[in-house]
């Protein structure tokens, strides 16, 4: 078993260590803690650089998720209307689907609705 590491943090994750492997450790919305293996690190410096690398990308993933079908739309119509089509038609269409559509996210989308 090597020498511990100091503590290390990024925002609510942790550097944390298991059966010498690098984890990162954190508490959800409900409290409870989670920890996730980032892999055989050789130093203290090699793991925090592991942890860096997972936060960041956890970073985008939420991101991403938070696309809603509102912001794809205003997208789509930007394009559209940089092509010179007609802007009321736009209006009109999303007028009605707003109320539903705007704020729901789009992994949410089935082919249902």
């Amino acid at each position: 078993m090597g020498k511990r590491w100091r503590k290390y943090r990024v925002g609510k994750y942790r550097l944390g260590k298991l059966h010498d492997q690098a984890t990162v450790v954190w508490k959800d919305e409900t409290g409870k803690t989670l920890r996730r293996r980032l892999g055989h690190a050789a130093s203290e410096i090699a793991a925090r650089t592991l942890l860096d690398d997972w936060v960041r990308r956890a970073n985008i993933m939420r991101a991403a998720d938070t696309t809603t079908i509102g912001s794809i739309w205003a997208a789509y119509e930007a394009d559209r209307l940089q092509d010179g089509k007609q802007e009321s038609n736009f209006r009109e269409s999303w007028k009605r689907l707003a109320p539903r559509f705007e704020h729901m996210p789009i992994e949410a989308l089935t082919a249902h609705h």
